[in-house]
């Protein structure tokens, strides 16, 4: 049945264009008690805790602060500016959701926050936004005017604290300030700020990141008793990078049990030795750590320098003889085993600490080495050690002792063979050494060092050994990588000839925290087990710089960024890899692939092939020029899942080449929606130009039951003898058979309710299309439903009808507008109504359907009609309830196997299976029901069924398998 002419769409397109429809949706507005943007004013006074200093006027507690300067225009310096110094003091703690001080270049007019809370006491700066906030100025990349007095200023948002301007300054004159990540410039030559440190401690818990190592007077400066904590084995990129201004100098000290380097400020007249930690050496062997003195005023004009050493319980001291022993650095050796102290002589000065050496026979050597600190977590494994020994001894025992140099105890049971893994069952420190018989006496060995902690630690690839990463020897400080902060340097091959990378043979789940892979390094994850994926979790950051391998392994990240920003970033996935970078938090993970978004910036390459599938919330740099750079090259089965509609951002990266295809017959294809874990994602996939195709896949619009209106072809038939077009409501199947079959080359489609299809088409060979059909079908239906009969005697109008429509986000509105059709004529009549409800007018004695027209465009510009659900209406005729309409519902399958469904027009009615006997095998009724309805019913035959409402009762026949 033809529904319009050609002169009549053309006709309400002309007069209906660009009109939308209102369709009466109410808009429900929940107001939460969400954080507020808080102004200082300074109204009352400068505490920062009184409400009334506040605009809007309240707590600032669990706000997002900002402390401008009086005038904004003022910010670089004026006659006229005043600059704010708010303080914080008191005996609470207090939270606040994100800050900002107004930045003025000019120091003078900079206003001040100044932290002075009772001691322990803490204002913690629970950042949730940052840069989008304040643009020009945002906390992320310019921090200053903050001072700590007292009490703890902690900030504990993920990314940098950050000093990018040279103006900038943060200020410690006591109490703690306590960081994740600190950054002190950004990029460019000449910029970052200045942190000084007065007094009290600046503690960076996870990356301390240096920017300008030439600026002038450092970036940190420390006097009096400041104290500065970053993680690992800090080197200064430059000379008085982090230096005592002009009164002091800096100690470094290296804490190995805790991974930190710890800096404090020593006067100018101070003497002693920077590495003061205990050692302990054989008899002959120079010692492995070099003496230095620090490098204060006194050291730097002094002339004469002696080192000398006593034994322990003497008071007399031995000089040293021979090369540097009159110099500032000296490295000890001893002829003799015992316990030493080893100073100084500065001019005749001594140190004012000086270092423990503990010596011991050269006896007994460890196989595969004599290993610095160990670090272990309860009940975990060391690395095996097999003690070797240079004569004959008669027996040998592992013992240990908790503090260096005994007393040593036996384990349990006692370890007497050669080679040894040391375990523990409680945290702690460990010295495990070697006590062996040796012509007739107790010789006890070097003392190998365990840490036995819950902490997570900072290690460092080595593939001293091999390249398991599950040996603690591989690393160092040696220890498990299990949840620690790992980084993969680029191994020296003139050091190394066939270096060890790590190979993460993968056997169950895991998890690390930061994981940085340098430029030139490599490392594989892979499973371990045939047709098991293991999940890698990663807890932190993730800098891949080098070349990552990945194969049949789940990672599951779970940080801000995983990044492949540099060009040497490389990371290739094969077999059943997934990447997943799905974390949700104050900050959505991203997937970084460049420094930035401009054609300057540099980034990296992911190689997918297989079966392999990158799960993502967002990208956070992607550089969109024509280049070699932020390129994801998508083969075989690979996939891309973006969650949320990417389409257009899609669009751009495959026009730029950054989402590619290896072989020039294929090409990336997008397909939207997809349906996954109850949200819409788009998903990148590779495809065969070549292959057995649909002719022009785009989305097309439909209603519950009505054809699309533009036939789908195939194209690149060469070879094919038959085909079948089928669906799915997922892209990636299982398919089904249309009802009948569908073989028609020029298929037009249609489906019983709404929702996404996705159409293929499939040879008898199996082959499928290399892309697919999606068909919408927009949920657009008039109510009631139900029949109307009308006696013109008594009135001409019909119930109220009204619409509801729910439209897909990509579709606008171009017109609409309600239309009776004539079941005796065949004519369609417009009414001129375009509104969301209608009451019908009829006074002409027939049958007719009354239904809603409605015509949208997508966002490409293509047009299509929508067409409701039709309601009948009986105007001065009598229907007799017993009256049989063949054939007018709904009925799939057909044949069926366990059950089938009706989907009929009326809401309420009843369903009844008559088997052949005339005998009602199920019944059902349904009242208030919209779109199809599951019927259970597995016991194979013919079958008639029936459906009877109010007035009809209509029939179909179905065959039960």
């Amino acid at each position: 049945m033809r529904i319009f002419t050609l002169s009549l769409n053309s006709k309400f397109r002309r007069i209906t264009q660009a009109l939308s429809l209102a369709l009466g949706l109410v808009l429900m507005t929940v107001v939460a008690n969400a954080q507020i943007d808080q102004n200082w004013t300074g109204a009352t006074s400068n505490n920062f805790i009184v409400e009334d200093n506040w605009d809007p006027v309240g707590s600032p507690s669990e706000n997002y602060i900002y402390i401008p300067m009086p005038d904004t225009s003022m910010a670089t310096g004026s006659p006229d500016a005043q600059p704010f110094n708010v303080e914080v003091t008191g005996s609470e703690d207090i939270t606040v959701k994100g800050l900002e001080i107004a930045f003025a270049s000019d120091d003078a007019y900079q206003s001040t926050l100044t932290i002075n809370l009772d001691e322990g006491y803490t204002f913690n700066v629970d950042q949730q936004k940052g840069f989008e906030r304040f643009a020009q100025n945002g906390i992320d990349y310019n921090w200053t005017g903050i001072i700590v007095k007292s009490g703890t200023y902690k900030y504990t948002r993920t990314n940098y604290m950050r000093l990018d301007r040279p103006n900038c300054w943060f200020k410690v004159e006591g109490g703690i300030a306590e960081f994740n990540n600190i950054g002190m410039g950004d990029r460019n030559p000449g910029t970052g700020g200045k942190i000084y440190i007065s007094g009290g401690e600046v503690i960076c818990h996870e990356d301390f990141l240096r920017a300008d190592p030439t600026r002038e007077g450092g970036q940190i400066e420390i006097t009096g008793d400041g104290k500065l904590t970053v993680p690992g084995n800090f080197e200064m990129p430059a000379e008085d990078w982090i230096n005592g201004g002009a009164e002091y100098s800096i100690r470094k000290v290296y804490d190995a049990i805790n991974n930190v380097s710890i800096f404090t400020a020593v006067p100018g007249t101070y003497v002693g030795i920077e590495n003061a930690d205990r050692q302990q050496q054989k008899t002959g062997e120079t010692a492995s750590d070099t003496l230095n003195l620090i490098n204060t005023t006194a050291v730097e004009e002094a002339s004469n320098f002696q080192w000398q050493y006593h034994a322990e319980g003497s008071d007399t001291y031995v000089n040293f003889t021979g090369e540097y022993s009159d110099s500032a650095k000296y490295a000890p050796v001893f002829t003799e085993a015992g316990t030493f102290f080893v100073s100084c002589l500065v001019d005749g000065v001594r140190t004012e600490n000086e270092v423990e050496f503990s010596v011991v026979l050269d006896l007994v050597s460890f196989l595969p080495a004599e290993f610095d600190v160990q670090f272990l977590r309860v009940g975990q494994f060391g690395t095996e050690i097999t003690a070797k020994f240079a004569d004959a001894i008669t027996s040998m025992e592992w013992k240990y002792a908790t503090v260096p140099g005994g007393p040593y105890v036996s384990f349990e049971p006692a370890a007497t063979d050669a080679s040894f893994k040391p375990s523990f069952t409680e945290n702690g420190n460990y010295y495990v050494v070697v006590d062996a018989q040796y012509n007739g006496a107790s010789v006890i060995s070097s003392e190998l060092s365990y840490v036995v902690e819950d902490a997570t630690k900072a290690v460092r690839w080595t593939g001293m050994i091999s390249t398991d990463p599950t040996d603690p020897a591989n690393w160092s400080p040696i220890a498990h990588y299990f949840k620690n902060n790992v980084t993969i340097p680029a191994l020296d091959s003139v050091d190394m000839v066939a270096p060890n990378y790590p190979v993460f043979n993968m056997t169950s789940n895991d998890t690390i925290n930061d994981f940085y892979l340098d430029s030139g390094a490599k490392a594989e994850i892979i499973s371990g087990t045939d047709g098991i994926i293991d999940t890698f979790n990663f807890r932190a950051n993730a800098y891949i710089s080098g070349s990552l391998t990945v194969q049949d392994v789940f990672i599951d990240y779970t940080s801000l960024f995983w990044r492949l920003s540099a060009s040497a970033s490389e990371m290739t996935m094969k077999g059943s890899s997934t990447l997943s970078i799905l974390y949700v938090g104050a900050y959505n993970a991203s997937l970084s692939m460049s420094k930035g978004d401009g054609a300057w910036d540099e980034g990296g390459r992911i190689y997918m092939y297989d079966d392999s599938k990158i799960d993502l919330i967002s990208f956070h740099r992607m550089n969109t020029e024509v280049s070699d750079t932020s390129v994801i090259s998508i083969n075989d089965q690979a996939s891309i899942y973006f969650k949320g509609d990417a389409r257009s951002a899609f669009k751009t990266y495959i026009d730029s080449t950054k989402f590619r295809c290896e072989s020039a017959d294929f090409e990336p294809y997008v397909l939207y929606p997809y349906m996954k874990d109850g949200q819409d994602y788009t998903v990148v996939q590779a495809r065969d130009k070549t292959a057995f195709a649909i002719a022009d896949d785009s989305r097309s619009f439909t209603t519950a039951g009505n054809e699309i209106s533009t036939p789908i072809t195939l194209t690149n038939i060469d070879g094919v003898t038959s085909f079948e077009w089928k669906y799915s409501t997922n892209p990636f199947g299982p398919w089904e058979s249309f009802e009948p079959a569908a073989t028609d080359p020029n298929f037009k489609p249609s489906f019983p309710a709404s929702g996404d299809y996705y159409i293929v088409a499939i040879t008898s060979d199996d082959v499928v299309t290399s892309n697919l059909k999606l068909v919408t079908v927009v949920d657009l239906k008039v109510s009631p439903s139900a029949y109307q009969q009308i006696d013109t005697s008594v009135e001409t109008k019909g119930d109220t009808l009204k619409v509801d429509i729910t439209l897909p986000g990509d579709l606008t509105i171009l017109a609409s507008e309600w239309f009776t059709y004539d079941l005796i004529t065949g004519v369609d009549e417009p009414s001129n109504v375009k509104d969301s409800v209608y009451v019908p007018v009829l006074f002409i004695k027939g049958k007719y359907e009354i239904y809603y027209w409605t015509e949208v465009q997508d966002a490409n510009g293509n047009s299509f009609e929508l067409i409701s659900n039709r309601v009948k209406f009986y105007v001065d005729v009598d229907v007799k309830a017993d009256e049989i309409v063949e054939g007018n519902f709904e009925l799939y399958p057909n044949p069926a196997k366990d059950a089938f469904y009706v989907n009929e027009e009326s809401t309420s009615y009843s369903v009844s299976l008559i088997d052949a006997q005339g005998r009602v095998v199920l019944k059902k009724a349904f009242d208030n029901a919209y779109g199809a309805q599951r019927i259970d019913f597995n016991k194979s035959g013919m079958y008639i069924v029936k459906v009877k409402t109010n007035n009809f009762v209509k029939t179909k026949r179905i065959v039960i398998e």
